[in-house]
Formats: structure tokens, C-alpha cells, sequence
């Protein structure tokens, strides 16, 4: 899949950030997260990350996190953040061409807690999807898609 370099311009309160005040982290789409070496010139770094990595900012120790999916145009990809999350998280998938969509989110043993999208999208493009877990416990889930004949999994972590 290779890499890709990303630069990213952070700003907080339409101030750039400072250097030392900076944390980023970057993941494969497999939750293992890294932390990135960053070089902040006028207020934007470069950081390389996987072809279907993920990349978040967390600027002035606050919890202001900034995401970047990056993935080729033409593949589709699937992803989620913040991760773990508390109240919601988004989820965003590509696709490239009309085919039915099924999104749902299951728990640990593999039972459906909720369906999040289940019709034939017509326009290819990146499309987000808001998941709110309601009243469901703290753990792992996993948010499922399926896209045509393939078969997406990304892994949650609701910290309640």
C-alpha cells in the first residue's frame, strides 16, 4: 500500500500552534498508534503516514484533535475518530461507485447493537456517519462495512 506525506496546518483559535505544545499520533487503521516526530514551520508539519493511515493533532494540551484519512481516490476505505471515544465518534467511508452499503456497529461476541446505514448510495465519494452509543456499557466494539462484496472492520473503544 506504501505511504504517503501529509502536511497539515494547525491553528488554535486562529493562532499557530506552538512546537512544544503539540502531540501526533498516526495509525495504520489497525488502532496501533505511534507517536509522530513533528518540525512545525509557520504554524504546518509533514508527517508520513500508511497509504490507509489515519493521522490526529492534539494542539495546547487541550482536547482540540484534528483527523486526516488519507486514501487513494479510487479504493474505498473506511475509518472512525476520535477512538476511544465517549459520547459519539464518526465514521467515514469511500466509495467508488453505486453499490449497496450496510454500516452497523456490533459488540464483542459479534451481535448487532445498531444499524447505521443500510440502502444503495449512488454517488461515489466520501460519506461520514455520526454514531451515538446511547445507553450501551463501556468496551470494544466494531463498526462493520459492507461495501459490494467486501467486508470492512474497524475496532471501537467506548470509554464511559
Amino acid at each position: 500500500a506504501g505511504t504517503m506525506a501529509l502536511t497539515v496546518m494547525v491553528n488554535l483559535h486562529d493562532a499557530p500552534v506552538l512546537p512544544n505544545t503539540l502531540n501526533v499520533f498516526t495509525s495504520d487503521n489497525s488502532n496501533l498508534w505511534q507517536a509522530s516526530a513533528t518540525s512545525i514551520n509557520q504554524g504546518s508539519f509533514q508527517v508520513t503516514i500508511p497509504a490507509y493511515g489515519v493521522v490526529t493533532v492534539i494542539a495546547d494540551g487541550v482536547s482540540t484533535t484534528g483527523t486526516e484519512s488519507v486514501a487513494k481516490e479510487s479504493e474505498p476505505f473506511f475509518s472512525n475518530h476520535p477512538n476511544p471515544f465517549v459520547d459519539q465518534t464518526r465514521l467515514q467511508f469511500r466509495i467508488v461507485k453505486q453499490e449497496r452499503v450496510s454500516l452497523w456497529m456490533e459488540d464483542e461476541s459479534g451481535r448487532r447493537v445498531s444499524v447505521l446505514q443500510d440502502d444503495v448510495l449512488t454517488s461515489p465519494g466520501l460519506y461520514e456517519v455520526l454514531f451515538t452509543p446511547g445507553d450501551l456499557p463501556s468496551g470494544i466494539y466494531y463498526g462493520v462495512l459492507r461495501y459490494g462484496v467486501q467486508q470492512f472492520r474497524q475496532k471501537l473503544v467506548l470509554v464511559r
